[in-house]
């Protein structure tokens, strides 16, 4: 009689002994609705890329037609193109698919990274080229493409080196974390380069004074500061171990 009474205490005291289950599914439940949410808001960005890339894609194709294929730096415009629509479709995809499918969220993620590090190193390569048009090539600027090259490189090794991210939905992230803090420090690096190259060119004088190279130069400075905000928030996420 006494042991009953004793287990009776214990049961009042704990709540009941279905009482661990019911804290259990209740801690489930909150991370399936976190993660919920970070799914819709994925989908929602992974919409706005794909719509604005793809839209950007055909009215370029449509304008230059086959002398694309004549240009490198119209080339490495439209391969940055094809990859942040194709990144955004394939996030999109993984968003959807069960992180409890390995095999299929890992192959969701391969192609996830490599579109999203294709893109990075086109920007990067068309930045390049289009700072240094018309000028004869030098020291700087070979340096500069050795790193550009040696980027991409990282990136592959980036690429295999994702992993899915714990989380209810199939999300990716670097298995090892410095290898993605590297990545987004020689992004910095090679931003503060090109800010530096864009400067010593004279991109900033021709806005300043209205000259008629102005809106090309103007768009060059443009496209460097997406870049650096795009790199920004990509150390946020390598800092918060979440995708980038």
């Amino acid at each position: 009689m006494t042991q009953r009474r004793h287990h009776g205490r214990l049961r009042d005291h704990d709540g009941g002994p279905d009482r661990g289950v019911r804290v259990v599914s209740a801690q489930l439940d909150e991370q399936r609705g976190r993660g919920d949410l970070a799914g819709e808001a994925n989908i929602s960005n992974s919409g706005f890329v794909v719509n604005a890339a793809s839209a950007a894609l055909f009215l370029y194709i449509n304008g230059h037609g086959s002398s694309i294929f004549r240009d490198g730096q119209r080339l490495v415009l439209i391969t940055f193109l094809l990859s942040a629509a194709l990144w955004a479709q394939v996030d999109f995809i993984t968003t959807v698919i069960d992180a409890r499918a390995t095999m299929s969220c890992q192959i969701g993620i391969i192609f996830n990274t490599l579109f999203d590090q294709l893109a990075r190193f086109s920007i990067e390569q068309y930045l390049l080229w289009a700072i240094n048009s018309g000028t004869k090539p030098g020291a700087s600027q070979m340096i500069m493409q050795t790193i550009v090259g040696g980027r991409f490189v990282l990136g592959m090794v980036f690429v295999g080196l994702s992993r899915p991210l714990a989380d209810p939905i199939c999300l990716p992230r670097s298995s090892v974390l410095p290898v993605a803090i590297v990545v987004v420090a020689v992004d910095a690096a090679i931003i503060l380069s090109l800010t530096w190259m864009a400067f010593s060119a004279g991109l900033v004088r021709h806005v300043r004074g209205h000259e008629e190279a102005a809106p090309r130069s103007k768009s060059i400075l443009l496209v460097i500061l997406g870049f650096a905000i795009w790199t920004g928030v990509s150390l946020l996420c390598a800092g918060l171990q979440s995708r980038c």
